[in-house]
């Protein structure tokens, strides 16, 4: 009876030895015949804008921190900052074409963004923060179709637009803001205010050392506010809308002044373009170039030309020429800024292609 028991308990043994051996050998092969995951794929970049003109160095510090040294018709990703030093600036035009003319020593994001050129205007947005320095900018689609969703963060308050021209500048403790078309709405935790052209509440300011920041509303300008204000230039953005964040076309380059500058000819990338009349050296005045050199001070204060240009050359769309550095036209009316890689070259309005 004994030995009875004894061949059982080998059997129990044996029996389970056999079912821990089955059991792994299915669970290896089980896992050896499941495909493993895929890597996850890369997120991928919204393009949002794109580069019109630098002067200087300009960045674009991506979310994951890799930096971008930007150049003429290089593209801008959501999420990104833009940096200028002290010496250098730069405008972009977004899908929308909404036009932003960004001033030395600034740090722009762009926080988020999304345009469908129309099919879902509800669903647009338009969100971007300056936390020092400043811009001027001309708000496009989005202002106009869906204003609650078009929003501008200062380090003290959040600038609304209905279709307007505008300008905030960053001094010190000081926040300013311009209104040159258009009205603005200027909101701070504990109250806001209206700027609106045509009206005696052009500009205010606000300091940002206060416990409750209040909005000083003048019809001058404040001491020591946009002394360096960086002209804007009409453009057309060709990227397609970014209602699903699918393009993502190649990023500008590494260095400004990229291979299309200083070249001439009508059907030149350059910002430099010949006419009838010949083509302005630097340093000389064309008797009928429409457009004067980056930085210059005008009648109309550098605003920019009322037509948006079509010319990939850079030529100035009403009049076909242009003027090079420090080149100035006995009929100029309006001021633009350096368009290709800081070269000096000056288009009056274009398209980005």
């Amino acid at each position: 009876m004994m030995n009875i028991f004894k061949h059982h308990q080998r059997f129990q043994f044996w029996l389970s030895c056999l079912m821990m051996l089955f059991l792994l050998t299915f669970s290896s092969i089980s896992q050896s015949a499941t495909p493993a995951n895929p890597p996850a794929a890369a997120p991928v970049k919204q393009a949002v804008a794109q580069v019109v003109w630098v002067k200087g160095e300009v960045k674009a510090i991506a979310g994951d921190k890799t930096t971008r040294i930007l150049e003429r018709r290089g593209v801008i990703y959501a999420h990104d900052t833009l940096v200028t030093s002290g010496d250098s600036s730069g405008q972009i035009v977004f899908t929308d074409n909404t036009l932003v003319s960004i001033s030395p020593k600034t740090e722009v994001n762009i926080s988020d963004y999304k345009y469908t050129r129309g099919a879902a205007p509800s669903e647009d947005k338009y969100l971007v923060k300056v936390a020092k320095g400043g811009f001027r900018t001309i708000s496009g689609a989005i202002a106009k179709s869906n204003p609650d969703n078009y929003k501008v963060n200062t380090p003290v308050a959040t600038i609304g637009v209905r279709g307007t021209e505008w300008a905030v500048d960053i001094v010190g403790n000081q926040v300013n803001f311009k209104i040159e078309t258009g009205s603005i709405v200027i909101q701070t935790p504990d109250s806001s205010a209206s700027l609106a052209a045509g009206t005696d509440k052009l500009f205010a300011t606000i300091d940002s050392r206060s416990p409750k920041p209040e909005i000083a509303v003048s019809a001058t300008v404040p001491e020591g506010a946009f002394t360096t204000e960086t002209p804007i230039v009409n453009a057309t953005s060709t990227l397609p809308p970014t209602d699903d964040g699918s393009q993502t076309p190649a990023a500008g380059g590494a260095a400004s002044g990229g291979s299309d500058a200083g070249s001439s000819g009508s059907g030149s990338d350059s910002g430099s373009s010949s006419s009838s009349s010949g083509t302005a050296d630097e340093g000389a005045s064309s008797s009928e170039s429409g457009t004067s050199d980056a930085g210059a001070s005008s009648s109309d204060s550098g605003s920019p030309s009322s037509e948006i240009g079509s010319s990939d050359s850079g030529s100035s769309a009403d009049s076909g020429t242009l003027s090079d550095t420090g080149a100035t036209s006995s009929s100029t009316t309006t001021t633009t800024p350096s368009a290709t890689g800081g070269n000096g070259k000056t288009p009056n309005s274009f398209c980005i292609q």
